[in-house]
């Protein structure tokens, strides 16, 4: 059971990917500049997934979930890069990294067992 946690990080962390390769953003999110919003919603919840699998399988959080986070971040830029109508924004890596900041301090307030 301890090992679901894992699988739904694996997935999660293929989805932000895979969305980082579709080619265009809808024009909802281009007109009003939400897309901050959902990058930090994203690595928000990445992080809490991170936090808990790692616990689950009782692995370190500074050695194992802080590599597995900044590599899912620079990543997600890198890729668009490579794909049309996409761009790498140093504004979205800033989202994502006060999404995870956000939840590691929420979590460390709150929900630390």
């Amino acid at each position: 059971m301890r090992h679901i946690y894992l699988i739904v990080l694996v997935v999660y962390i293929s989805l932000i990917l895979g969305a980082a390769m579709i080619p265009e953003v809808p024009k909802m999110v281009k007109k009003v500049n939400t897309d901050k919003y959902f990058h930090f919603g994203e690595f928000f919840l990445l992080t809490l997934l991170v936090i808990r699998s790692l616990q689950a399988e009782g692995r370190s959080l500074w050695l194992w979930g802080l590599p597995i986070i900044g590599l899912t971040i620079v990543t997600s830029e890198v890729v668009q890069l490579f794909v049309l109508e996409r761009s790498f924004s140093l504004w979205d890596i800033a989202a994502d990294v006060a999404g995870s900041i956000s939840a590691g301090v929420i979590w460390w307030i709150f929900l630390k067992q």
